[in-house]
């Protein structure tokens, strides 16, 4: 009789692993950009929800007050706000703090059209980049125009009101 032992212990061969890696590798490679994208997209809704409070506070702030915050420095809380969210640790911008999404910075702010004839109240988020995308000159809405608009890549604003100069308000 022959004393061999048949082996019932079988493995992956190296052909078969090397091919389970290349497979995970593409599907790695399709699947994370797109993941990436919808928290970013995430991110965009999450601050579109801050602004949206931050609108409704300064509406309030009109109808107590007759008049419009005053147009604030970026990054500045305008007065009586509990929405606006600050982005204090721009010394250390990799340090991820600020409930702000992707540590970025809001502002508030008014100005007149190209035209002057006209006002624009919003709130700008710089976005991801945090840096502003659009110039106040080149951005001119009709009054119908209120609420979120997309400025370049990345920036978004809220058009709370836009009134006339003849009103007051600005």
């Amino acid at each position: 009789m022959n004393n061999r032992r048949i082996s019932t212990i079988q493995g992956f061969t190296l052909l078969e692993l090397l091919i389970s890696l290349v497979i995970v590798s593409v599907l790695s490679a399709i699947s994370i950009p797109a993941l990436i994208s919808q928290i970013d997209k995430a991110k965009y809704a999450g601050a579109k929800i801050q602004m949206g409070c931050m609108g409704k506070e300064v509406q309030s702030y009109r109808l107590e007050y007759g008049t419009f915050p005053p147009n604030v420095a970026t990054n500045i809380v305008f007065a009586n706000s509990d929405c606006f969210e600050v982005n204090d640790n721009t010394e250390q911008p990799n340090n991820f703090t600020s409930r702000i999404p992707f540590n970025s910075i809001y502002d508030y702010e008014s100005w007149d059209n190209s035209s002057g004839d006209t006002c624009f109240i919003a709130i700008t988020f710089l976005g991801k980049n945090q840096s502003r995308e659009f110039s106040r000159n080149n951005f001119s809405l009709r009054p119908s125009e209120k609420g979120f608009h997309e400025i370049g890549r990345d920036d978004l604003v809220l058009v709370i009101d836009i009134v006339s100069r003849s009103i007051g308000g600005c």
